[in-house]
């Protein structure tokens, strides 16, 4: 009987650890952070969203700050992602088209998953820098309705915005979801009407327009241009925009500093002509 009683508990095991090899593979909880690290300055759009970071070619080609963004979009619902940069300058070369799509123009982050959405810089204290060419025409950055970001140790800078009609401002930022800064300057960026150009009342937010909720910590905005909101346009909801422990500085054109046509708190900054 032993022997029968190890015989059965031999192939029950046996059993177990096959049906164990058949079952399908648990995937990875969406609360496991995914991070991509970019490791090429040029500007080049994701080859496909697949979960890899490349451009050119479906997998092994450089990930550029354009691919990575676009990965982060096509990511699962809820999975917090983080984009690292190695503090260096990248420079957005390709202009916008009429699609406004995330392979031209400005960088758009699109996700509505409820992930947030962390771009930083390799080393804490480094600074990346994202700036422009001077044909370009756009804005750096859109953060649409529903996406949550968080932008840490980057600077916004030489971003020009020449508007031929109605549309949005902001020369560097045009947020619309949650966007939280840290350490993270804005240096230079400007809105304008172009000439000829029937767009005068838009011309807002020379560096950030802000129509959904803004969180600004420890962040300069230096020689930003606008006709209103030299540096700051503001226009979301209750206590959307708070700034605590920031510098503005020689921000220029129309009037007013920061625009605000809604409820903000400002604490611990300072502003100088």
């Amino acid at each position: 009987m032993s022997v029968i009683r190890k015989s059965g508990s031999l192939i029950a095991s046996i059993l177990l650890l096959a049906s164990s090899l058949a079952l399908p593979q648990v995937p990875v909880s969406a609360d496991v952070e995914l991070i991509i690290t970019v490791d090429s300055l040029i500007d080049s759009p994701d080859f496909v969203t697949n979960s890899v970071c490349s451009a050119y070619q479906p997998t092994g080609g450089p990930c550029t700050l354009r691919a990575a963004i676009s990965e982060a979009n096509g990511n699962i619902q809820n999975q917090p992602v983080t984009i690292l940069i190695p503090p260096d300058l990248y420079t957005l070369v390709i202009p916008p088209n009429p699609a406004d799509d995330s392979h031209t123009g400005d960088l758009d982050i699109t996700t509505i998953s409820g992930n947030l959405i962390t771009i930083q810089s390799t080393k804490p204290g480094s600074q990346a820098n994202i700036s422009t060419i001077s044909s370009f025409n756009d804005r750096i950055l859109q953060v649409g309705w529903g996406a949550n970001v968080l932008i840490r140790d980057v600077i916004f800078a030489g971003a020009h915005l020449a508007l031929t009609g109605s549309g949005s401002g902001g020369g560097a930022i045009l947020n619309e979801g949650s966007l939280t800064l840290e350490r993270t300057d804005f240096m230079a960026n400007s809105v304008t009407c172009a000439q000829g150009a029937n767009c005068t009342s838009y011309v807002n937010g020379g560096a950030i327009l802000n129509y959904g909720s803004l969180y600004i910590r420890d962040t300069t905005f230096f020689s930003n241009s606008a006709d209103r909101g030299l540096a700051i346009f503001n226009a979301g909801g209750a206590l959307n925009c708070q700034i605590h422990h920031s510098l503005f500085m020689q921000n220029t054109g129309g009037s007013g500093t920061i625009t605000n046509f809604s409820t903000m708190s400002i604490v611990n900054s300072t502003m100088s002509d």
